[in-house]
């Protein structure tokens, strides 16, 4: 057929000027087509002279036959084209008795049945003897023959190359022929996210696959892209070197998977700093930077200070190969999550993660900071004093469990069919919840109709300002994702201390027309406001609502905040935060005075209590109080806690719970340092330090006054000229339990009280609502004259540093004098 279509190409006459074609419906001109095409074969096969009128439609018949005849060969391969076997003879296993060794002898076969990445034989599997040398157990014979499946103890399917190479009615015969003791292995070191045909997997018959080797821990047999290892003792370097002298470029990414989450994050990441961006998605980014894979480009890229190793999907144990690879270049990856990245996996404190920082900018600044430090930069290689990078591993390493494994009689199988089911439909339901969130963020958002406003008049000077009216509250978005927010699901109860108790809360944003009060949770408007929404809300708005901004965050802890920045101009008229200037002080918790009989006659010995020394608890890392924190080990022991401890060479944990605060309370001092230091923000660690009966030690001192916390009850780095003098003090008072004890002597008169969040300030913003005298108040731009860490944050960021650089820099001239004089 191919070769009688190709013939009438080639031989039939066509005359230049078209026929006027008869007018006929649609499914008449296919019917006439197929029966030109009918007509031309026979007439080609008859040796006759075909009508004129056939020959001037054949350009078009026969371009349809062939794109027909294609697309039937591919459905005929896909459906008839695969490998048959015979019935293939099983051993009669016997079990194994008591008292015989679990060990076999026998010499094991390994068959790879599928191509890696469409190749056989896979990389660096040429030779059984020398991919095996190193391993305890060398009796295994790799083969690629599928053939020999019949004598095969182990078959691996490759993921990515099972949609390709291996049909439905494949698998469905290998499982009725295979043997009992014959495993089945699923193979993959990349996310099935990235596998666009993996679902065809699907119809696989349940207990197929037996064991697995994934770059997942819980599988039977781990394969990851790299690994470390620990040095000899007479190994290990005695300094290590200058890395940040080999580079003269910052930071770089290479991609050619676009379209991601990540591409996101790096497009902010460029309004910044600079990125080089190279592959197949630079011009997503407006550069144009290629580099074939070869050693050229590994020089390239060693000479980049950072490399952005961004999973292109966020999974559980998934590590990217980048990531191993800018371990090789000695340069340090940034990583997108942190928590699978555990010392047990990656070597600690060799990396950056995007979660440890609340904003894209904080990620910026750290490293245009660690730019111009090199000490801090090469802190990153400490790990290099212990431990070693091995490279990219390949299936050598595992394939060494693999083989010894298949000798152990005593492992009996693992059925994986209804597991593979379930991973991919979990992450079929992820990507969907995922697509569902992204799609409602970009498009949905409630519609409203222009509501009426009451007609407000001017308060007159005989008038009492106080009004009787039943006021509304409306909660716009949740509280940290959640509705109604915590402790404030009953209007009642919740205002019953309140000397004004004619308020109404309500959390349905179809209320909006009736509400005196809207408040917006800063840390929510991202996810759940829209900017429509919001100019939406503006244009509507009576002139007696007010709009109020509430945080009890710092604004440099909020990664999405920035998008506020687009607000209309003078969209808030009240604040609501922990900042003494705002209109209402929401601070995390208060001190109170102690009534004359409720006060102790004698404070108790509160270091007769504690066991431990200082500890830290931490899940945002890559701040400034972590260079601090490194400078205060080198003299005392410092316990941290969290998702940053590996950055300290430790891994600690300790769950949110009562026993958490059990353990934290038998320290006698914690490290309350703030993430941001930025004008009156406290800490919540502050408050539960005091809870603890502990001492909080902080970073700066200036806004601790005592009309906010209460006199003499905590420890001030700013008091200390120097890291090591705080350190020496702790140790003081570590031995001297009544100087210790005088941190308490506080609680004589007064009392720590935790906030129930939101209470104390919604009594006044509800008698302020009832103030009919309050003049109108507008926030002009309420980032740029009320909420901004320039004027706010930054210049105890930079003291801070100085005072941690200035410690270095008496180091160093320490040591010249020494060098001088020697």
């Amino acid at each position: 057929m191919v070769f009688l279509s190709f013939s009438l190409v080639t031989d039939l006459d066509v005359p230049s000027k078209s026929l006027q074609s008869e007018q006929q419906n649609p499914p008449e001109q296919v019917c006439v087509l197929l029966l030109d095409l009918l007509a031309m074969g026979i007439a080609r096969i008859s040796g006759k002279i075909l009508p004129l009128c056939y020959r001037k439609r054949s350009t078009l018949l026969v371009g349809m036959f062939l794109l027909l005849s294609f697309f039937s060969i591919i459905v005929l391969r896909n459906e008839t084209s695969y490998i048959l076997f015979e019935p293939w003879f099983c051993s009669n296993r016997t079990e194994i008795a008591s008292d015989r060794s679990c060990f076999s002898n026998a010499t094991k076969t390994i068959l790879f049945y599928t191509p890696m990445f469409g190749s056989k034989p896979w990389p660096g599997t040429t030779s059984t003897k020398e991919y095996l040398l190193k391993c305890p157990t060398k009796k295994c014979n790799i083969t690629y023959d599928i053939y020999d499946i019949g004598k095969s103890d182990l078959v691996i399917f490759h993921a990515r190359d099972m949609p390709s190479y291996v049909r439905t009615k494949e698998i469905q015969q290998i499982h009725n022929y295979r043997c009992p003791q014959q495993r089945l292995a699923f193979l993959n070191q990349e996310s099935i996210v990235n596998d666009p045909d993996l679902k065809n997997r699907l119809s696989l018959p349940e207990g197929f696959f037996n064991w697995t080797i994934t770059f997942k821990r819980e599988s039977d047999f781990p394969y990851p892209y790299g690994n470390y290892v620990s040095l000899p003792s007479a190994k290990r370097p005695a300094r290590i070197p200058d890395y940040a002298a080999e580079k003269n470029k910052f930071v770089l990414w290479a991609v050619s998977n676009c379209g991601r989450t990540r591409d996101k994050y790096v497009k902010k990441l460029l309004k910044y700093i600079k990125v080089d961006v190279y592959g197949d998605c630079s011009e997503n980014f407006g550069q144009d930077n290629q580099c074939q894979p070869s050693s050229n480009c590994d020089d390239i890229f060693s000479s980049y200070k950072f490399y952005l190793a961004f999973e292109n999907s966020v999974c559980t144990d998934y590590i990217t190969e980048k990531f191993w690879r800018t371990l090789g270049w000695n340069s340090v990856p940034i990583t997108l999550t942190r928590d699978f990245y555990t010392p047990d996996v990656v070597p600690p404190g060799s990396f950056i993660s995007v979660q440890d920082f609340p904003s894209v900018k904080a990620l910026a600044e750290y490293l245009l900071y660690l730019d111009k430090n090199d000490t801090a930069y090469n802190e990153y290689f400490t790990w290099k004093r212990e431990f070693v990078y091995t490279g990219i591993l390949g299936l050598t390493h595992t394939a060494c469990d693999i083989c010894d494994a298949l000798h152990n009689e005593c492992i009996y199988s693992r059925l994986f069919g209804t597991i593979i089911s379930t991973i991919l439909l979990g992450m079929f339901l992820l990507s969907l919840f995922y697509s569902i969130r992204t799609l409602r963020n970009e498009t949905s958002y409630p519609r409203f109709e222009p509501w009426l406003c009451s007609n407000a008049t001017k308060v007159t000077s005989n008038r009492t300002c106080f009004s009787n009216d039943i006021k509304t509250i409306l909660f716009y978005t949740p509280w940290f994702n959640g509705k109604p927010w915590p402790r404030i699901d009953s209007t009642e109860e919740y205002l019953s201390e309140c000397p004004t108790k004619k308020c109404h809360i309500t959390y349905d944003v179809y209320d909006i027309g009736k509400s005196d009060l809207i408040i917006f949770h800063a840390g929510d408007m991202p996810v759940h406001v829209k900017s429509k929404e919001i100019l939406q809300i503006h244009k509507y708005r009576c002139p007696q609502q007010r709009m109020a901004f509430l945080n009890q965050e710092s604004i440099v802890n909020d990664p999405d905040l920035e998008l506020l920045l687009s607000l209309p101009e003078g969209f808030f008229n009240w604040t609501i935060t922990f900042k003494r200037e705002s209109d209402f002080h929401f601070p995390y918790a208060h001190y109170v005075p102690l009534q004359s009989a409720g006060r102790p006659a004698e404070i108790p010995d509160y270091a007769a209590g504690k066991t431990k020394f200082v500890s830290w608890a931490v899940s945002r890392c890559g701040r400034t109080r972590d260079k601090y924190v490194k400078k205060l080990l080198k003299y005392i022991r410092v316990d941290v806690y969290g998702h940053c401890s590996g950055n300290f060479g430790q891994d600690n944990r300790c769950p949110r719970s009562k026993n958490c605060d059990d353990l934290f309370s038998s320290y006698k001092f914690y490290l309350a340092f703030e993430n941001s230091v930025c004008t009156d923000y406290i800490t919540e660690k502050f408050w539960r330090t005091l809870g603890w009966n502990s001492v909080p030690i902080t970073l700066t001192r200036d806004f601790y006054t005592p009309d906010v916390v209460p006199p003499g009850s905590f420890i001030s780095v700013q008091d200390f000229p120097s890291v090591k003098a705080l350190a020496e003090y702790l140790l003081y008072l570590d031995k001297n339990d009544t100087a210790y004890n005088e941190y308490f002597t506080w609680k004589k008169e007064f009392a720590y009280e935790q906030k129930l969040r939101f209470r104390y300030a919604a009594c006044d913003i509800c008698e302020a609502l009832h103030n009919e005298c309050l003049e109108p108040k507008f926030y002009k731009d309420i980032f740029k004259n009320f909420w901004n860490d320039d004027f706010d944050c930054k210049e105890r960021e930079e003291k801070l540093l100085q005072l941690i650089d200035r410690e270095e820099e008496k180091k160093d001239e320490k040591a010249k004098a020494l060098q001088e004089f020697f």
